[in-house]
């Protein structure tokens, strides 16, 4: 198998299973309890971070924990992982050397080994957007449902994309009420809202998994149906209230994204050039796109600001 890669990617076993029809019927009732608990975590997803962080257990219990968590399944290596994972370097450091142990093991070239898994971090681990995998480091083609397998060199299964801001500023037209566009604005002085949910210069225009909201550090369902929800109130709110429209001042949106760049700072995701800080497109302003906060704190920032009409001009 031949892999062009930028860099390597810290790929985790997606675990994945088929179901009997008695264990979907169980998850099936269980679903709207799981879609209650998922608001209540950082990420939207079933996953809450230990209550420890990485050293303040023995060496033995840091390993049997990693490995509790890698056969969970994807993501859980992160966010079930311990406290300090997105904030300390050296616990960032062990997490990755249990990966790189588990993903050596499993590669029987040593040349290929040191690529795909180098024994030096190529960034912090979750500061990246990790693929979930199955098998990707074993196979040398492609395998069909009947076992016939076709040898390839490559498979292309993605390209760059403009992550959160790219679906707005190629929309063709869009542009505040002193005519400035959107695009012209952002490639200028780097993408900005208000809460992730509205723009200074733009009347009663709402935004929903969009920048510096909890967008792709999120399960995305779960931010949504937040977000959503907010948009529905505000609307209730402006139609009892009889306002025509709302905007956002330039001064909250200042402040909203200066507290996400603090936020941002606490943590190891400045360290990598990911598509989360917009750093896959040339020349774009490199930033982080995401509230890093977690939906709890997400949602109480945002509701707080609706009681009130905090930061913005209503009319």
């Amino acid at each position: 198998m031949v892999v062009f890669q930028r860099t390597p990617n810290l790929a985790l076993p997606m675990q994945q299973e088929t179901f009997s029809p008695e264990t979907q019927k169980r998850i099936q009732k269980d679903l709207p309890q799981a879609f209650i608990d998922r608001q209540k975590t950082w990420s939207g997803c079933l996953y809450n971070s230990a209550p420890q962080n990485t050293f303040d257990v023995t060496p033995e219990e840091r390993e049997a924990f990693f490995e509790s968590l890698y056969k969970d399944s994807g993501f859980a290596f992160y966010l079930s992982g311990y406290s300090d994972l997105t904030t300390s370097e050296e616990a960032n450091h062990a997490a990755y050397d249990f990966w790189l142990k588990k993903t050596r093991a499993r590669i029987s070239d040593p040349v290929k080994a040191s690529i795909l898994a180098p024994s030096e971090q190529p960034h912090p681990a979750a500061a990246k957007r990790s693929s979930s995998e199955m098998d990707y480091f074993e196979p040398e083609g492609v395998q069909l449902e009947d076992g016939t397998v076709f040898p390839v060199n490559v498979i292309a299964l993605a390209t760059g994309f403009d992550s959160l801001t790219g679906s707005l500023t190629c929309i063709h037209g869009l542009q505040d009420t002193a005519g400035v566009t959107l695009k012209e604005e952002w490639d200028r002085d780097g993408a900005n809202t208000y809460l992730g949910l509205t723009r200074k210069g733009y009347l009663n225009m709402f935004l929903y998994y969009s920048v510096h909201g909890p967008a792709a550090l999120s399960n995305g369902p779960a931010s949504i149906r937040l977000q959503v929800r907010w948009i529905v109130d505000a609307i209730q709110k402006i139609n009892k209230a009889g306002l025509s429209s709302i905007k956002p001042t330039e001064e909250a949106e200042k402040t909203w994204t200066g507290t996400v760049g603090i936020i941002t700072s606490m943590t190891l995701f400045p360290k990598a050039n990911s598509w989360y800080m917009g750093a896959n497109i040339p020349g774009k302003k490199i930033q982080m796109l995401n509230f890093p906060g977690g939906l709890p704190l997400y949602e109480q920032m945002c509701w707080k600001a609706l009681e009130t009409w905090e930061g913005f001009v209503t009319v």
